[in-house]
């Protein structure tokens, strides 16, 4: 061995001895209850929540890492508020020896985001605070641990005479260089506990450009509204800036056709939102909402804009408009059944020439201002609202001509009431129930106008049980009818 290989040896020996003693000693260190607690005090502070925190430690290639994370929700809410299976830190050390923390990267893995909607409260204001005396100063000075919200040799502000006492200076604000989401989750909730948003396969990765600003990127893999409209791949930039979030240029795809939007967020929680989706498959949106979309064809077009207050419904205000294209699709389902008992396919299965709505969100509810559905004999239009917790309250008119007429043998026309259409007659209607259990009196109209031999022998001949068919003699079974 070379003479010079030995010392060379040696040293790297002990550097490498040096460098897993004091990984060693961070892991302990960091481990150690006291810094357990006191980082788990922070984070609650900073949250506003109490924290859960399963494990802390450190690793060379992955920096501190903050093991099973938790923020239990609310009392009632069965969901934690967040969960995240592993935050990863790495820090720069030569700016933590000069009392800076400077964060070069942070790391959410499989973070789980659970939001209740809480109803508003009345509570009174606080007594504005006595002003100082001018010849008093406001110092800092130490109270007992068991009356501080976080760590023991915190400080709380109290009005006493002057003192020669200083302030203890604290570290300055982290800044963080760059951060990213792996796989992150979130689902949102109305105050009776139904779901109304949920969210999954979100990925981000943004970097810092100069003070509280940051850019960069993100994925969604799918977003579900009502458990009904779903979305896919979103895909776009955003920019931070103190509070300031913009999404200018979002990409999603919406039952085959291309959504695009923008979407402005101000720090005091209020956002503007616009939206459309373009030749959308009405058959992928059937089916994707769970409901059978056999026959239905066509395409779908919308526009949105709304605005508001996150976690304030009663400040949503926008519009909305849809469309449909070369529309085929069941209608409601009393209809349908109406085509069934009356042999007649038109109801059965909408073709419909014109169908396009028009909507106001405002108070708490969606507006219907123009529903209108056109097929080649019969016309449906309806007014009404729908509020953001399902229930439904509209008016609508079935409007049939004269061809219609004749196909139901007499049944339709005897009460409706004349159209405006020429032509036409019509008989209201109201939808009441819940998004999800729509309910109707226009079959009860429908039965309840003509009830006689043609009605009653149809009805019972459809719903009546099938009998047995008697043995007969072989000679009567063989003689002609």
């Amino acid at each position: 061995m070379h003479p010079i290989a030995k010392p060379i040896l040696i040293g790297v020996g002990g550097l490498l001895i040096l460098w897993a003693a004091a990984v060693l000693f961070v892991n302990i260190y960091l481990q150690s209850g006291a810094v357990q607690t006191r980082l788990r005090d922070t984070i609650s502070r900073e949250v506003g929540a109490p924290a859960q925190i399963r494990q802390t430690y450190y690793t060379p290639w992955s920096g501190m890492t903050i093991s099973g994370l938790t923020i239990p929700g609310p009392s009632g809410f069965k969901f934690p508020i967040l969960e995240v299976q592993k935050i990863h830190l790495r820090l720069d050390l030569f700016a933590l020896a000069q009392g800076r923390l400077v964060v070069k990267n942070l790391s959410f893995i499989s973070p789980t985001l659970a939001i209740r909607q809480t109803e508003p409260q009345n509570k009174p204001q606080a007594e504005p605070p006595e002003p100082v005396p001018a010849n008093e100063s406001p110092v800092l000075t130490a109270l007992p641990s068991d009356h501080l919200p976080g760590d023991a040799s915190g400080l709380v502000q109290t009005q006493l005479p002057s003192s020669p006492l200083k302030p203890r200076q604290q570290m300055p604000p982290a800044q963080i260089q760059s951060f990213h989401v792996q796989n992150g989750r979130a689902a949102f909730f109305n105050t009776n506990g139904k779901k109304i948003l949920q969210i999954e396969g979100v990925f981000v990765s943004a970097g810092h450009h100069v003070k509280k600003q940051f850019k960069g990127s993100y994925r969604i893999a799918r977003a579900a509204l009502w458990s009904s409209i779903n979305s896919r791949d979103f895909s776009g930039k955003f920019e931070w800036d103190s509070g300031h979030l913009s999404l200018p240029d979002i990409q999603a795809t919406l039952a085959d056709g291309p959504l695009t939007g923008q979407l402005e967020w101000l720090p005091d929680n209020t956002f503007g939102f616009t939206g459309q989706v373009a030749n959308a498959s009405i058959q992928k949106l059937i089916a994707d909402s769970g409901v059978n979309a056999n026959g239905a064809q066509g395409l779908l077009n919308a526009k949105i804009a709304l605005e508001g207050m996150a976690g304030k419904p009663e400040s949503f205000h926008g519009t909305a408009e849809v469309n449909l294209l070369e529309a085929r699709m069941e209608p409601i389902e009393l209809i349908r059944q109406l085509g069934e008992l009356l042999r007649v396919d038109e109801l059965r299965m909408l073709a419909l020439k014109n169908a396009e709505a028009v909507f106001s969100i405002r108070d708490s509810r969606v507006t219907v201002e123009e529903l209108q559905l056109t097929s080649e004999n019969l016309m449906i239009d309806a007014t009404g609202t729908a509020g953001f917790n399902g229930d439904l309250d509209m008016n609508a008119r079935l409007h049939v001509n004269d061809k219609l007429r004749k196909e139901t043998r007499g049944l339709l026309g005897k009460n409706f009431q004349p159209s405006e259409t020429e032509g036409y007659t019509h008989m209201p209607f109201s939808i009441t129930g819940s998004l999800d259990r729509p309910k109707s009196d226009l079959l009860d109209k429908m039965v309840g106008l003509r009830i006689g031999q043609d009605v009653g022998g149809l009805l019972k001949n459809l719903l009546r049980t099938p009998q047995k068919q008697k043995n007969k003699p072989a000679s009567e079974a063989n003689s002609a009818p």
